[in-house]
């Protein structure tokens, strides 16, 4: 490697896991006092991290143990990237093998609700005990205005909203009743007197 000295250039040999560091280039870069940066780089020279080799324009430092830290950090590193990509490999293909899954099923549960006929209707709430009049016609114009919707939701199931207009016609029929018969207090007073 060619690095300037002084008015020329000279040619340094850096071997794999080694750096020029020069510490004036250092300190205008980290803002840090040289010494202090020089202090530090002894401390991990002392621990055996690295080695120093300086002269009066740079030192060359040394990464003790650096390619069985690069080996081992490729190695793990291209494992890993294995296994992430083999885990996403698998994660996207059963994502969209779900997709599919979801959508035929979204498919098959738009293609299984079908409007219902007045005949079918009319059969429908006999068996439930809802018989009356023209009530077949009343739930397929209530339907029909409000899109075969059951809220925001399109209708799944015609027969579970009989069950509701069921409920919902008892309910209307107590109204009704009560509503002939007077407020409960004036039937009491009827009763008793």
């Amino acid at each position: 490697m060619a690095i300037k000295s002084g008015t020329g250039f000279m040619t340094v040999e850096v071997k794999r896991g080694q750096l020029i560091f020069g510490r004036f280039k250092a300190e205008e870069e980290l803002n840090i006092d040289g010494s202090t940066i020089y202090k530090h780089l002894q401390k991990f020279e002392e621990s055996g991290q690295i080695s120093i080799e300086s002269n009066n324009k740079f030192s060359i430092i040394t990464i003790c143990k650096f390619d069985s830290y690069q080996n081992n950090d490729i190695e793990e590193e291209q494992l890993r990237d294995s296994n992430v990509t083999t885990t996403e490999q698998l994660r996207d293909s059963n994502v969209t093998h779900l997709k599919k899954n979801k959508n035929v099923q979204n498919d098959k549960k738009r293609a299984a609700f079908s409007k219902p006929t007045l005949e079918e209707l009319k059969n429908h709430f006999k068996e439930i005990g809802l018989v009356e009049e023209n009530i077949a016609q009343k739930f397929i114009a209530h339907y029909d205005s409000k899109g075969w919707k059951v809220g925001q939701q399109s209708m799944k199931d015609w027969k579970a909203a009989c069950q509701t207009w069921l409920f919902r016609w008892k309910e209307k029929q107590k109204e009704i009743k009560s509503s002939e018969n007077g407020p409960i207090f004036t039937r009491i007073h009827k009763d008793n007197g």
